[in-house]
């Protein structure tokens, strides 16, 4: 009841870095919400039979979580500051490698990411309806990670090294990439923080992108 009982598979930190969460591997895993600050366990929450596992998950500034598992439909998750489920959906049979919450003050839009795919949730919908990301014209690959900034844009690294940047009227378009930054393969991890964007990929270089100039 008090800690995780099987390999944690991933963590994620509140952007005022006060909260914690992580997701461990099983049949029957378990999510736990944590006092960053201290370590002191805040909350529970056990995932149903089948699920395998927790591949990803993240928080909000209100603290709501959002995760999804290693079940073949790869289900995605969300749950209140309380705990209490407010969905549960099929999210794509290819795997999710990551998922992660707008950054913009009162959203509850998030975002899932894999292969061949990312898409585009809203928490204040129970229903849980996805959307999925419209590539246009930009070259179809899969994404390792995804990021939010303060603004309601999101970002995805992909496997050909490029960062897609996902905005428009619907918030689901991909406006531009970003080219360049990275080389030989995956970009494997985004952050935003206060303005600026950081990426790590398969090449080794980390780079801080000021998206304020973008």
């Amino acid at each position: 009841m008090n800690h995780h009982t099987d390999d944690v598979m991933c963590i994620r930190m509140s952007n005022d870095r006060t909260t914690a969460v992580s997701g461990q591997v099983g049949s029957k895993p378990t999510i736990f919400k944590w006092n960053a600050l201290t370590g002191e366990k805040m909350q529970r929450i056990k995932i149903a039979k089948g699920a395998r596992g927790i591949a990803s998950v993240a928080i909000n500034a209100e603290g709501w979580i959002c995760a999804v598992d290693l079940h073949n439909e790869h289900q995605v998750y969300v749950y209140d500051d309380a705990g209490n489920c407010v969905f549960k959906q099929k999210g794509d049979s290819n795997k999710i490698h990551d998922v992660c919450w707008d950054n913009k003050p009162g959203s509850k839009r998030f975002s899932s990411a894999g292969v061949k795919h990312i898409y585009f949730w809203d928490a204040s919908d129970a229903s849980g309806d996805k959307k999925r990301g419209l590539l246009g014209k930009h070259e179809q690959t899969s994404f390792a990670c995804t990021a939010w900034d303060d603004n309601g844009k999101c970002y995805t690294g992909g496997s050909n090294s490029n960062i897609y940047v996902w905005g428009g009227d619907d918030g689901r378009q991909c406006e531009r990439t970003i080219d360049g930054l990275h080389s030989k393969g995956f970009i494997c991890a985004l952050r935003y923080v206060n303005g600026k964007l950081f990426s790590g990929g398969k090449d080794g270089k980390v780079n801080c992108i000021d998206t304020s100039s973008m």
